[in-house]
């Protein structure tokens, strides 16, 4: 450490001997360190109240309050529990050390006092509280500005701390959240649910968490869906609560324009006479319309999930075009026949393209079926037709075609 950090350090000495205070005292300062002193526990919690040190030396043995009940009760303040607590002590056995790290000491450090030792002990613990309130101080901050609500609240369910965007969320300043149940920022109809999830969080192991949706309340009155996940945290003050809070109305409100695109694409496909259906990479069926259950003869559950091949009486022909489409995007007019259920067969002709995702890729195909067999039969009937009526007219001695 340097003599600028040291600088800065402030170090409370508490012993009921003025000779041991002027030579800890004297040893800290000619080491950079501010030294402050106390007779007594008494005095050391009212200088700690005033002005918080960085670090404390602790005698354990004094009339009144002795360290033990000193270093407790700093541990019991919420603004004096992160200050390590060194106890200097001509007591060495292991259960009095045993009984000061119980009360909350962060070292022990016998008397006579070694100058090496005693100045090692304070250069390591005040780096590790340095480094200690940084890391605090940096998760903090995170937490502050986080994007979502973040709410810590006790076991009863009173807030302890909330971040800048719940103020912002719910309409609150801080102090009118800070020791309000958390219910205020419920709906009525979800506080009572939120009772049991609180006592059911609070019983989770370390690192656990569930997640639902919630109906909150805002200062105002106005209401909104929230997605909502609490966690159990484990601390020296005894279990919080961590909740956290996003709302949710414009994720819902995209989810139900997406689903409303989802109905109309689908009644779309629904209404088409011709057959459609959707392939996968390995050609299983991915999704089929009406028209394509009834041309196969196969309901949608059945059919979805099978080798579309399979489906038509040259396999191999349609894989074929399936490669087409893979190779160019797309196939037209690709003529092929489909095996009802039945045995019985329809001329088609297939048109198909491939479909991407948003990264380009072609993840499936979209194929279309238009029946032609009714057609083609119509065709067959008329040129068998002329052709009858050719032979007639043109064979020896027939009738002689009209002019």
């Amino acid at each position: 450490m340097t003599q600028t950090q040291t600088s800065k350090a402030r170090i409370l000495v508490v012993d009921d001997t003025p000779e041991i205070r002027l030579l800890v005292t004297t040893i800290l300062e000619q080491a950079g360190y501010q030294a402050l002193q106390a007779a007594g526990g008494e005095r050391a919690l009212e200088m700690v109240r005033q002005e918080p040190p960085s670090l404390i030396l602790l005698d354990v043995m004094m009339p009144g309050m002795d360290g033990y009940e000193a270093c407790a009760r700093l541990k019991s303040d919420e603004a004096t529990r992160a200050i390590p607590v060194i106890f200097l002590s001509a007591l060495d056995d292991s259960e009095a050390q045993t009984r000061g790290f119980e009360a909350g000491a962060a070292d022990f450090v016998t008397k006579p006092i070694t100058v090496p030792v005693l100045l090692a002990r304070v250069n390591t613990h005040l780096a590790l509280y340095a480094q200690r309130r940084s890391l605090e101080g940096m998760f903090r901050d995170v937490i502050e500005f986080a994007p979502d609500a973040i709410i810590l609240a006790d076991s009863d369910g009173n807030i302890v701390q909330a971040n800048a965007r719940t103020l912002e969320l719910f309409g609150y300043a801080r102090d009118e959240l800070l020791g309000h149940s958390a219910e205020i920022l419920l709906t009525p109809e979800g506080r009572a649910a939120t009772r049991e999830r609180r006592a059911s969080v609070l019983g989770l192991p370390r690192g656990s968490r569930i997640e639902s949706y919630t109906r909150c309340l805002r200062k105002d009155g106005s209401e909104f869906v929230a997605d909502f996940s609490a966690s159990p945290l484990h601390t020296s003050r005894g279990p919080l609560l961590l909740a956290m809070v996003r709302d949710a109305t414009s994720r819902l409100a995209q989810q139900e324009k997406l689903r409303e695109a989802a109905r109309y694409a689908r009644s779309l496909i629904e209404t088409s006479v011709d057959p459609m259906v959707l392939i996968d990479l390995t050609g299983k069926v991915q999704d089929a319309n009406d028209a394509a259950c009834q041309i196969t003869g196969l309901p949608r559950e059945v059919l979805t999930g099978r080798d579309a091949p399979s489906r038509f009486t040259e396999p191999d022909k349609l894989r074929d075009g399936y490669k087409q489409v893979m190779a160019h995007g797309q196939a037209l007019n690709y003529q092929l026949t489909i095996r009802h259920a039945s045995g019985r067969t329809y001329d088609v002709l297939c048109n198909a393209r491939a479909f991407r995702n948003e990264q380009g890729e072609v993840v499936s195909l979209f194929a279309t079926a238009h029946d032609v067999t009714e057609s083609r039969r119509i065709q067959q009937e008329i040129s068998m037709s002329r052709q009858r009526l050719r032979e007639r007219f043109l064979k020896p001695g027939g009738d002689q075609l009209p002019d």
